[in-house]
């Protein structure tokens, strides 16, 4: 099965389509806890690149928790 290409709408260049949706004033908002940076949408969550930090999006709600973020970075 193919991906689709998705630009996110803060983020750049192209990324797998997310498997979850925010509601579009919800997302405009959020920034990284840790650094207040902007995030990238990613196919399992929002993404950080300075932290190198992913913070998943369960069920439609977004886990802007820094303990509960995944690293980018193996």
């Amino acid at each position: 099965m193919e991906e689709q290409q998705y630009s996110g709408s803060r983020g750049s260049g192209k990324e797998s389509a997310p498997a979850w949706s925010l509601d579009p004033e919800l997302r405009q908002i959020l920034v990284c806890p840790a650094c207040k940076g902007d995030l990238q949408d990613r196919h399992r969550g929002l993404a950080c690149l300075p932290c190198g930090l992913l913070y998943p999006v369960v069920d439609g709600i977004p886990w802007m928790i820094e303990e509960e973020a995944e690293s980018l970075t193996p």
